[in-house]
């Protein structure tokens, strides 16, 4: 990879001037205390007691995020998760994605027993000295966890490159539709590993700083084509419902820092609440983060 493509200092950053002021500059992170076992504070959203995050699911999905940090705030697992779903079937059943110091990737992990995988993974030599650098870094990706792949990184397409690939486990895999279970959590910066279950967490949690995480269910192929709304030399404004002024469609689970706390923006019936095993804490700022103030 050229020298750059990885380390895009925001040099020109986009701060707007329309749109939630929440928006505009923060950012949020668990505390991981490596002290104690599963000692953290990550947000889970809840769809409800009727909802499921795998209801008629094909493996398709889009999702987003900020990310600031370095290889030392990674949890013991040395992996942070940027979103999981598990159900309560048998195996870890459920939608991935996560990254560690020489990789990224966003996929499913389905059937009975959790033990097919389709991914889409990005791991190039460079990936720790790139994007884990102590500096602002923007992650998108689209799947249907199938034969359809995009990554952009810092707004560069990387979709085609040598070290992105569609991976399936076992090799051909195809069975990326057949979710195991239900579940109505969705983790975000941790997950569980208890299923269908929203109080564990501590999982694959450390310190890196998080702003704007984007997740769209069952949908594809809208990220790609507005890449120039979503990442134009630096951070954009999604606005506080994360369509970025209405160029996008509404997403599913949309966290941002508002203030002190947690800002959010969810799919009808949804809640966010952040949850907690152990010691460490949970941190929200209104400065510091991608978008420059």
């Amino acid at each position: 990879m050229p020298l750059g493509f990885g380390r895009s200092i925001l040099s020109k950053p986009i701060v707007a001037t329309t749109g939630a002021a929440a928006t505009l500059g923060g950012y949020w992170n668990s505390i991981y205390d490596s002290d104690h076992a599963n000692g953290a504070e990550h947000p889970v959203v809840d769809i409800g007691v009727s909802g499921d995050w795998h209801a008629s699911h094909n493996g398709e999905f889009q999702v987003m995020w900020w990310m600031k940090g370095t290889t030392s705030d990674f949890d013991a697992d040395n992996k942070q998760v940027v979103l999981r779903t598990n159900s309560d079937n048998s195996g870890d059943n459920g939608i991935f994605v996560e990254f560690a110091s020489d990789h990224v990737q966003a996929g499913v992990q389905t059937t009975s027993g959790g033990n097919n995988f389709n991914f889409v993974k990005h791991d190039p030599s460079t990936f720790a000295t790139d994007y884990l650098d102590g500096e602002w870094h923007h992650f998108l990706f689209e799947t249907d966890a199938n034969t359809y792949k995009k990554l952009f990184i810092d707004g560069v397409d990387l979709s085609t490159d040598s070290d992105t690939a569609l991976e399936k486990i076992p090799s051909g895999n195809s069975n990326h539709a057949a979710f195991g279970g239900t579940t109505r959590y969705a983790f975000i910066a941790g997950s569980t590993t208890s299923r269908n279950d929203g109080s564990y967490n501590g999982f694959r949690t450390g310190n890196f700083q998080f702003a704007d995480v984007w997740f769209k269910n069952k949908s594809t192929g809208d990220l790609a084509s507005n890449i120039s709304t979503i990442y134009n030399s630096g951070w954009q404004d999604p606005t506080a419902d994360g369509t970025f002024g209405s160029v996008l469609p509404a997403p599913d689970i949309f966290l941002f820092a508002d203030g002190s706390s947690l800002g959010s923006s969810l799919v009808s019936g949804a809640s966010v609440t952040t949850v907690k095993s152990g010691t460490g804490g949970f941190n929200s700022q209104n400065s510091g983060g991608p978008g420059g103030n």
